[in-house]
């Protein structure tokens, strides 16, 4: 409809002489016509009061739907359930706080590697699920939130990361044996220490580190009762 009249106004412009307030004469006689081009907003022209008119009525596109401009989507705040995590792993949720957002994106990193994405919800949360962690080092999580709206192209800031950690496997230790548990003096006793996940270990005898070994042999010069 834009460019095209809606109406037509015709009207008749006529000069007549009147002498004595008598009509006696037409002097001239002609017709003309004016167009009438509406504006509205949708139209695809700024007038008026207008700040934009994208050529429809939407929200959502930048322009509103009374030709307002729609303010840029802002990422406030990121939020992560639980904020702590057993070495077991398992789902973490987060929910993204934004202003002016129609939709929202996710990645779950470690590191700067991106492990799982979520593209542009409609909802403002997210859930993953965090593998258990059998190394000896702990795994740090890293969640980012981006948001979309108002037509704008994605926007996120620092406020929209959240970070987790998935600790390391504890060290367990299983069992000790001992190749005698009566000895006579200085006879040799080997051990063995039976552990998981653990990456040193220190035997003491009493009071007394006598070795940082799982394995090894230990003797005894004085008569006595000893803890190992």
């Amino acid at each position: 409809m834009k460019n095209i009249p809606m109406w037509r106004i015709t009207y008749d412009l006529a000069s007549h002489d009147y002498t004595n307030d008598v009509l006696s004469n037409t002097i001239d006689h002609h017709i003309q016509c004016v167009f009438v081009y509406p504006k509205w907003c949708g139209d695809g022209d700024i007038t008026n009061n207008e700040q934009c008119d994208d050529g429809n009525t939407t929200n959502g596109d930048g322009c509103s739907n009374t030709c307002i401009d729609e303010p840029d989507p802002v990422c406030n705040n990121l939020s992560l359930s639980p904020t702590t995590m057993t070495n077991l792993g398992g789902n973490i949720t987060a929910t993204c706080s934004a202003s002016n957002a129609t939709g929202y994106k996710f990645l779950l990193k470690r590191g700067t590697s991106v492990i799982e994405t979520r593209n542009y919800l409609t909802s403002p949360t997210a859930t993953f699920t965090l593998p258990g962690n059998t190394s000896t080092n702990a795994l740090g999580y890293t969640v980012e939130c981006y948001v979309q709206g108002g037509g704008k192209s994605e926007i996120t800031s620092a406020s929209c990361d959240g970070s987790i950690v998935v600790p390391e496997t504890p060290a367990v230790c299983n069992t000790l044996t001992l190749s005698h548990t009566t000895v006579q003096t200085n006879v040799p006793v080997m051990y063995t220490c039976s552990a998981t996940n653990a990456t040193s270990y220190t035997i003491k005898r009493g009071s007394e580190v006598i070795s940082s070994l799982p394995e090894g042999t230990m003797n005894f010069s004085t008569p006595g009762t000893y803890s190992i």
